[in-house]
């Protein structure tokens, strides 16, 4: 099953979904990469599947976060989207059983 994405803000929905948006809003190589990301997403079964952009999870608070970078310094950011999210018994993500993401922003760091 692939992963299954959703978008906190119209606007991260439109960067997302509407290439010409895109393309006018983020440098050229951001977008392909960004383009690229999104389809790795879709095509994993576990976020542990995947192997590009460095996945690792934030030091944000609250917990849950999870980063992907982009490229030229640019990242994707995305929390689990499941109405209850799967935890470990340490009481973080169990990001191994997500399945539902909500991308929260796409971020210069």
């Amino acid at each position: 099953m692939a992963i299954i994405l959703s978008y906190d803000s119209e606007k991260i929905r439109n960067l997302c979904t509407k290439e010409v948006i895109a393309w006018q809003s983020l440098p050229r190589d951001v977008v392909k990469t960004l383009i690229n990301r999104l389809a790795d997403l879709r095509a994993v079964s576990s976020l542990n599947d995947l192997l590009v952009g460095n996945p690792r999870e934030t030091n944000a608070l609250p917990p849950g976060e999870y980063i992907i970078d982009l490229c030229n310094g640019y990242s994707l950011i995305f929390s689990s989207s499941h109405p209850t999210t799967p935890l470990l018994s340490t009481g973080a993500v169990d990001w191994s059983k997500v399945s539902r993401i909500k991308i929260l922003g796409i971020e210069k760091l």
